[in-house]
């Protein structure tokens, strides 16, 4: 039997709060775009995202009475954030700020990390006197530092457990539809038989009144063995799609699952793998594909927070004589529900005859795994937890293609690691890449090579002189090469500003965009000096973006003269640009100005840079 006594997630006690008091922390915009436990490419989003309408500078406010007690900056995940410790014991962070408030920002200027502050340097600090804020009052306003176009990013925790904003008051109360889009039964043995087959079946949903049907295509669900259930659903929210909040998996009415996003612990926020099908879920929802299944027996701890029950239904345990009806209800923001029930019959049938595989895998989670290509040019290592489940891994040369790498040179061999799209992966593995041949590797890195061609360096790749291979831990699988960066990166002013503009006051922008073929670029990778003096601009490397935000003598009225060169990882530069130009005079612009003087606070994003897909 594959049932268990469920105990109920619901249970898990929440920390004392007042549910439903907290401010909305946005002014301007009224739409979530990310949930709590949504899939990510390599975590479980541990908070919400809400709309800034493809915008900065909207006002970001705190959601309730508290001291600002920490701010961070990390430019490749959470940008310029805020903590806020509520004086109900719950820490808020507000994250992909432009800037902070002018109380804040004065404090951060004086402080002992005002050198990184004002360079724009990645920092944590925690403020030796707490600053008071009252709910509603603005503390920061939006933007798009670290990782994705702007939004604001809010996280909710105490002590070490990350808790669901919809049930402080932050989710919508009248939220839109859930959709169901499909659902996969998986044989779990190499003797499961679906439909008399050894293979998944995937079946589209079709909305009917009351809910969802089975797409009529397929008549009837006969099994014989053991499956796992997936379903393919999400919530809309405008132009967004959301997780969904909970999902139950129930045989016959009784409940053999149970998921819901309530808390995290912050230990769990990789362990994303154990719920969502990795191989094919995306951050925007096309799909989000659920697993209603526990992967206990693949030896990792169970999310005891948001999983309980086994998921696994056998034909040992269904009723021969009439048919069994499996349900799926799915919950989405504002108490909308969907559900979907179908039946499955016991499948008495004689399969001695067909012959199956036997499902195999070289690597596991408890043990040390070693691979190989066969010319022993590319060694992979996976240390113990390497992975959180179990895979069947394989390096193959790639020969057939047709790949070229503008600007790029080709100095090792074209090599895949399969299966495609892997990521069940914890501590990851190390790849070795051992290159015969004597060139200079002084602007060489390893690639990732995707299928349109496009090569994208591998960060924290390092080369070894004496060995002559180049190392990386890596959490995913994929096509790799090395290959030399030996092309200059482009630089060029954004909105096409010709030498001799004229600002008519101080309250303006001036970015630069930076384009690469190769490398890419880092928080160091552009050169900007005013009136001879060094400049220092807010870098999104992901984007080419740099925008420049020191010295104030930027803004002052007179004419100036800015001077600018990019550099990629490899050490390649651009030319060197001159932007000559004239400031008419105004109020010296500066970060701490007022939303309503500031006439690039609330400055629209193009359509194609709100596009990037949520992080």
């Amino acid at each position: 039997m594959y049932f268990f006594n469920i105990v109920s997630i619901h249970s898990i006690e929440l920390p004392k709060e007042k549910k439903g008091s907290y401010v909305w922390p946005i002014v301007g915009a009224d739409a979530i775009t990310g949930t709590f436990g949504e899939y990510r490419s390599s975590h479980f989003h541990m908070g919400m995202d809400f709309s800034t309408n493809g915008r900065r500078g909207l006002p970001v406010v705190s959601v309730s009475k508290g001291k600002i007690v920490q701010v961070q900056r990390y430019w490749n995940s959470i940008g310029n954030a805020v903590i806020v410790l509520n004086d109900d014991g719950i820490y808020t962070r507000y994250g992909h700020l432009s800037r902070f408030n002018k109380e804040l920002d004065k404090h951060l200027r004086s402080s002992t990390i005002s050198a990184l502050y004002k360079k724009r340097k990645d920092f944590t600090y925690n403020l030796s006197t707490p600053i008071d804020v009252q709910a509603g009052e603005t503390i920061a306003f939006s933007g798009d530092t670290g990782i994705g176009p702007p939004h604001l990013h809010l996280e909710l925790y105490k002590d070490g457990i990350y808790y669901n904003p919809k049930d402080f008051g932050l989710g919508h109360e009248e939220g839109e539809e859930v959709v169901l889009e499909s659902i996969t039964l998986k044989p779990e043995t190499s003797r499961t038989f679906i439909n008399g087959k050894n293979e998944d079946l995937s079946i589209k949903l079709i909305k009917a009144d009351g809910g969802y049907v089975l797409d009529p295509i397929v008549e009837t669900i006969l099994l014989q063995g053991i499956v796992s259930i997936q379903v393919s659903g999400y919530q809309k929210s405008k132009s967004s799609r959301l997780g969904l909040q909970s999902i139950s998996l129930l045989l016959n009415q009784r409940k053999i699952l149970d998921l819901s996003f309530l808390s995290l612990p912050k230990t769990d926020t990789k362990k994303f793998v154990l719920v969502y099908d990795s191989f094919k879920s995306k951050s925007n929802g096309q799909p989000f594909l659920y697993n209603l299944f526990s992967r206990d027996s693949y030896g990792s701890n169970q999310l005891s927070r948001i999983v309980s029950g086994n998921g696994m239904i056998s034909s040992g345990s269904l009723d021969k004589d009439k048919p069994n009806l499996v349900s799926i209800l799915a919950n989405g923001l504002g108490g909308n529900q969907s559900d979907l029930i179908f039946p499955i019959l016991k499948d008495a049938g004689d399969y001695s005859h067909i012959k199956t595989l036997d499902m195999s895998f070289n690597v596991k989670f408890n043990q040390y795994t070693n691979l190989s290509s066969d010319d022993h040019k590319i060694e992979l290592f996976f240390p113990t937890n390497a992975i959180f489940t179990r895979g069947n891994f394989q390096i193959d040369e790639i020969t057939n293609h047709n790949w070229e790498f503008p600007g790029l040179h080709l100095e090792s061999k074209i090599f895949k690691i399969s299966p495609e799209n892997f990521r069940e992966f914890n501590l990851g593995y190390d790849i070795y890449v051992k290159l015969s041949q004597k060139s200079d590797m002084s602007k060489a890195g390893l690639y990732e090579i995707k299928p349109d061609g496009r090569a994208i360096a591998v960060k924290k790749a390092s080369y070894s002189n004496w060995g002559r291979f180049f190392k990386a831990r890596l959490k995913k699988t994929g096509t790799f090469a090395v290959l030399s960066d030996l092309t200059a990166p482009s630089l060029s002013l954004v909105n096409d500003y010709k030498n001799g503009h004229i600002f008519s006051n101080s309250n303006f922008e001036i970015e630069w965009k930076m384009k690469d073929l190769g490398s890419g670029f880092d928080q160091n990778s552009i050169l900007i000096k005013i009136d001879g003096e060094i400049a220092t601009a807010e870098i999104n490397p992901h984007t080419g973006s740099a925008i420049v935000v020191e010295p104030e003598r930027v803004f002052e009225p007179g004419k100036h003269r800015m001077e600018a060169t990019a550099i990629d990882r490899a050490g390649n530069m651009s030319e060197s640009i001159i932007f000559e130009y004239t400031v008419a005079g105004g109020k010296l612009a500066s970060t701490n100005n007022e939303i309503d003087k500031n006439l690039t606070a609330s400055r629209p994003i193009s359509s194609k840079q709100e596009k990037v897909k949520k992080q």
